[in-house]
């Protein structure tokens, strides 16, 4: 679409009531929803929704499950009274009760229960529903319920974010964890390698220099001459001031 025709297009909007609701109700994409819940925060292919999501599938999942939402809505169209505020809510929340249910859909609950990140697929899919069932509402000229419907969407959608960033902090702090682990033994074993090398060295020198030699003198005389790691020279003083006092490793 051109620049100019979006610019006509939100000129009409911005003066019709109507056309404004409805364009507020679907807000909420199976983009926007799949970002919120599935998207990782840390990895710079999915910080912008304007950029594809790192892995299509949960898009197509819930694509899937719009699908499945308005095959009901139609199977069961005739169960909804819009005659009244009060019918149309309650029929729209026996058919949201209905969906969810495992006994009445089960071929969608196995999808979530089936799922891996089954408590966010859940929040985005029932999201999904609510943007459906305000639009139902709308459609029948039931603006007040389709606008409470839809700040229930909206209430979904930034738990979705909320949980999602808590997610992925946890699991990241338990990923570096389980990483730490076997890179604390393997750097535990190094300090007390080159600890003892810097002894070695200290012995030496001080046989060529005499026992008074400071340990300035000879942390700079390893740093300049037995520097393979390219340490700094305040780390090299540090292990050998640890070396001279027995202390080869780090509690």
């Amino acid at each position: 679409m051109s620049t100019h025709s979006e610019k006509n297009n939100l000129e009409r909007m911005n003066k019709d009531l109507h056309m404004t609701i409805e364009h507020t109700l679907k807000e909420l994409t199976n983009e926007i929803i799949a970002w919120a819940a599935f998207a990782d925060r840390h990895n710079p292919n999915d910080v912008k929704l304007d950029t594809d999501l790192a892995n299509t599938e949960y898009l197509e999942l819930l694509n899937t499950i719009e699908t499945d939402v308005k095959k009901h809505i139609k199977i069961n169209i005739n169960n909804f009274d819009f005659s009244t505020y009060y019918s149309t809510e309650d029929s729209i929340n026996s058919f949201l009760t209905a969906f969810l249910s495992e006994s009445e859909n089960r071929e969608f609950v196995n999808i979530i229960l089936n799922h891996k990140k089954n408590t966010f697929l859940f929040m985005a899919a029932a999201t999904i529903l609510y943007r459906e069932a305000s639009l139902l509402a709308f459609a029948n000229s039931h603006y007040y319920v389709a606008m409470r419907l839809h700040n229930l969407c909206k209430r979904l959608h930034s738990q979705m974010e909320f949980a999602n960033l808590q997610f992925m902090e946890n699991f990241k702090q338990e990923l570096s964890r389980r990483n730490r682990k076997p890179n604390d033994v393997r750097w535990k074993g190094r300090v007390e390698k080159l600890r003892r090398k810097y002894l070695e060295l200290d012995e030496r020198r001080r046989n060529e220099m005499g026992n008074d030699i400071s340990i300035k003198k000879v942390a700079t005389w390893i740093h300049q001459y037995h520097n393979k790691e390219d340490l700094e020279f305040e780390t090299i003083r540090d292990h050998l001031s640890k070396a001279r006092k027995g202390v080869f490793t780090n509690k």
